[in-house]
């Protein structure tokens, strides 16, 4: 059984490099978006934010 990891909670490029680096599969927090309304998603996904993990 695979399991997949996500991490919550990333603030800093700092935490963003160490949780890579132990490879967590997904990772989530304010280094990449404040919570928003869901019509600013589009705009996050045009502004190509969103970034891999891998």
């Amino acid at each position: 059984m695979l399991l997949k990891i996500v991490a919550e909670g990333i603030e800093t490029i700092e935490q963003y490099d160490l949780i890579k680096s132990l490879g967590c599969n997904e990772i989530q927090g304010y280094y990449f978006s404040k919570p928003c309304e869901a019509n600013k998603i589009i705009e996050l996904f045009n502004e190509n934010f969103i970034v891999s993990a891998y």
